[in-house]
């Protein structure tokens, strides 16, 4: 039988079913060295609560074996797993708990859980052997052979649910467009066997990292700017391969890595320009085109915006702050806000750039939020832009500013009961006829999500274009988690995946209907689909298909 097995699965109570869970029980009282999974919850759906809970297996399960830990990760910022994550004594992971079970030398260090470590990857997506649990089921004579004297985990190769339920597809540095995520249980068995193997890369310290780096940066910046331009590029190119072969060579043999990309792909470049525009002849200035040109302002300790007067923000995130108003005419609006946080910020101008697309096509569909206004002041470093007022959650901006509290559909998804069977075809068919409209411009929306869409009038409005761009503009990764595709924001079809995403929030919400939802369902699913090639490509393609479900009731 399997040396010892772990499951990547949560059994949680209410999954428990009688004789198929006591057989399940009595299996793994038999074997010994099964350790189960336990998760963390939150108090939310979206699992946004700042605090979570443990949730165990369930009673009967862990009556039979003692063993559980908790199948988590510790992705980088830009989403890749390269560190271990094995949690605490209190809360180990699941590959470090199984480590324990069998012993292995790394669990007996002290503070060996807490050790920093990063992940040895053997190989690509497929490289550690695995079975479907299809052939389990038929009986697949190889079973026994295949799981004889080896460490067995249990998991599932696929994603399943909605945005908000658990991740269990990650990005690895093996991903790239035809194997975009890895599951979850390959990376927990990968773990495990750094741990069985003692490979588990290990980072060199920060003061050979920082000397080297310090060392490499002067040699190459006094070295290759005595040279001639052509001795120095070919000396640059010399020392950047032998800094990447050398890095290759401490891994292979000693399993250490240091930041060999700062010398290769930043110092070395960076001397080497630096040298050669060091040697060319001053050239005479030559004047230059303004593109555009706004009268200054001053800055005066507060925020002013012509003819309205700001009554409390509404809205705050990374990019801005959303005000209520009042015009001079005594209707109100909303007001967003843009600081720049320095003479060159990238999000300050990509917003600016944004608005400028959006602006003039803004008020040519019923599902765009309408742009009244827009206003730059230089000298306070702000720009700022006028927008219809989204309906309220309580009382109006009218009867009561204070009380006043944007409708989105974020908040309907919050709110029980908000969204009908009935709601989900027109919401959806709004959505989705806006965006097309978009996407007949030449532009994508880049970050839509349920924040994003207000409802003026009842009806949902596609707002926050903040990142909005033509559809054939160089591409930068921005958005929000959990509605980016696999590939990547800054297409069409990363619109329709975002979207699809969003729309599924909204039939998780409502209650099952007619055969016309469960078709909304599937063209929901396609929309939202993994693979781009499996995807609507654009959001008129997906309008063309909603047609066949909604026009009737539409």
């Amino acid at each position: 039988g399997a040396r010892a097995i772990a499951f990547d699965v949560v059994f949680e109570d209410e999954a428990e079913s009688g004789k198929q869970t006591d057989a399940l029980a009595e299996a793994i009282r038999k074997h010994g060295k099964v350790v189960l999974a336990g998760d963390f919850g939150t108090s939310t759906y979206y699992g946004m609560a700042a605090s979570s809970r443990p949730i165990l297996p369930a009673a009967k399960l862990l009556e039979a074996t003692p063993y559980y830990g908790f199948p988590l990760f510790r992705p980088d910022k830009d989403g890749v797993m390269r560190q271990h994550w094995h949690g605490s004594m209190d809360a180990p992971s699941l590959s470090w708990k199984l480590a324990s079970v069998l012993d292995l030398p790394a669990t007996r260090e002290p503070q060996g859980i807490s050790a920093e470590r990063w992940i040895n990857y053997y190989g690509p997506k497929g490289t550690l052997p695995a079975i479907s649990f299809q052939k389990v089921l038929d009986g697949e004579k190889a079973l026994g052979a295949f799981v004889t004297n080896r460490v067995v985990f249990v998991g599932s190769a696929v994603q399943a649910g909605f945005t908000g339920k658990r991740q269990d597809q990650f990005l690895t540095p093996f991903s790239d467009s035809q194997e975009p995520v890895w599951p979850g249980v390959d990376l927990h068995a990968t773990e495990f066997l750094n741990l069985l193997r003692n490979d588990a890369l290990r980072r060199m310290p920060a003061y050979f990292e920082l000397g080297f780096v310090l060392f490499g940066g002067l040699l190459a910046a006094f070295g290759l700017g005595a040279l001639r331009p052509r001795t120095a590029l070919v000396a640059a190119v010399i020392s950047a391969m032998v800094i990447a072969l050398g890095s290759m060579f401490l891994v292979w043999q000693t399993h250490a890595w240091f930041a060999w990309l700062v010398p290769v792909a930043v110092q070395i470049p960076a001397a080497l320009i630096l040298g050669i525009v060091k040697k060319r002849p001053s050239l005479p200035p030559v004047p230059t085109d303004l593109t555009s040109e706004f009268t200054p302002g001053t800055r005066d300790g507060g925020t002013k915006v012509a003819d309205h007067i700001l009554i409390r923000r509404v809205g705050h995130g990374s990019y801005g702050d959303v005000w209520l108003a009042k015009s001079a005419t005594g209707t109100h609006r909303a007001i967003k806000i843009v600081d720049q946080k320095s003479a060159k910020d990238p999000r300050f101008e990509r917003e600016f750039a944004g608005l400028k697309k959006f602006e003039p096509v803004s008020r040519a569909h019923e599902g765009l939020v309408d742009v009244l206004h827009v206003g730059r002041n230089e000298g306070a470093g702000q720009f700022y832009y006028v927008m219809e007022l989204a309906d309220s959650c309580t009382v109006t901006a009218e009867e009561d500013p204070e009380g006043y509290v944007p409708c989105t559909l974020k908040s309907k998804l919050e709110t029980r009961g908000a969204i009908q069977p009935e709601d989900c075809l027109r919401i959806g068919y709004g959505l989705v006829n806006a965006l097309a409209f978009m996407h007949q411009q030449g532009l994508v929306h880049r970050d839509i999500k349920p924040s994003n869409i207000i409802f003026v009038s009842g009806e949902p409005k596609l707002a926050d274009i903040g990142l909005v761009a033509d559809a054939d503009e160089t591409k930068s990764f921005v958005g929000t988690e959990g509605y980016i595709p696999p590939e990547g924001p800054g297409t069409p079809a990363a619109d329709v995946y975002s979207l699809g995403k969003v729309l599924a929030e909204v039939v998780a919400v409502s209650t099952p209907g007619d055969t016309m939802l469960d078709d909304f369902g599937r063209f929901v699913e396609r929309a939202s689909a993994q693979n781009v090639k499996e995807r609507y490509q654009s959001a008129i393609e997906m309008l063309t298909d909603l047609k066949k479900i909604v026009a009737p009731s539409v």
